[in-house]
């Protein structure tokens, strides 16, 4: 399909939320943490968002809307650390991770 999406075993425990406030424990052997890179033919995912959009449907990434749009997701096992920056603090992190002559070149 072209297709390919960075996943990653969880070692969290998870539980999922029930009617009534009631919860129940997730498998995490089942369970995998997508990340980037998700990388899709560029037609068929715009296509896939275009229909999301028509729709009024929003959907938490790329993964989410080419399965919906029926695009097969390949999950590629991703075991560096990949770590989400979304808002400042996580910066400090990311750049924990750098080795350090990259964060001296970045950093001036």
């Amino acid at each position: 399909s072209g297709s390919g999406v960075a996943a990653s075993r969880v070692f969290d425990s998870f539980r999922e939320t029930l009617a009534g406030g009631a919860t129940r424990p997730l498998d995490r052997d089942r369970l995998r943490a997508i990340a980037t890179p998700q990388v899709f033919p560029r037609e068929a995912l715009a296509k896939a968002l275009a229909a999301a959009e028509a729709a009024g449907i929003t959907y938490p990434d790329d993964a989410s809307a080419a399965e919906a749009a029926g695009i097969p997701v390949n999950l590629v096992v991703w075991t560096e650390p990949n770590p989400k920056v979304t808002v400042k603090c996580d910066l400090a992190v990311a750049g924990a991770l750098l080795p350090r002559t990259t964060t001296e070149v970045l950093h001036g």
